[in-house]
């Protein structure tokens, strides 16, 4: 997200904003990652979702997938890379996956 060709804050706190009724579940593993992290969902419908990886600060730092989904598992392999291919640094970071029915948001530690 950015303003102005500056990077903008997108508040991550570690929440679900999906319905009761949720229509996808997300998990992150290995959790601590060392050379990359699994983000496996789970969709009750097909759907159009969009995956970002933020770091604490609640910048994007990369977005792994924007696109149209079937219903069932899916799974996006987050290398642990910013979007201009670097290594990122060890510490905390949230995937976010979204999609019209809402927003979930996972933790990943990177080792």
């Amino acid at each position: 997200y950015f303003a102005h060709g500056k990077a903008a804050k997108v508040d991550l706190a570690y929440s679900s904003s999906v319905k009761d009724d949720a229509l996808f579940s997300i998990n992150s593993y290995p959790n601590p990652a060392e050379t990359e992290s699994t983000i496996s969902l789970n969709l009750l419908s097909a759907s159009i979702i969009n995956v970002e990886v933020f770091n604490q600060s609640g910048i994007k730092i990369k977005t792994l997938f924007n696109g149209s989904v079937a219903t069932g598992a899916q799974e996006f392999i987050w290398n642990l890379t910013n979007s201009e291919k670097s290594r990122v640094a060890a510490g905390v970071y949230f995937v976010r996956v979204h999609s019209a029915d809402g927003s979930l948001t996972d933790k990943i530690v990177v080792r």
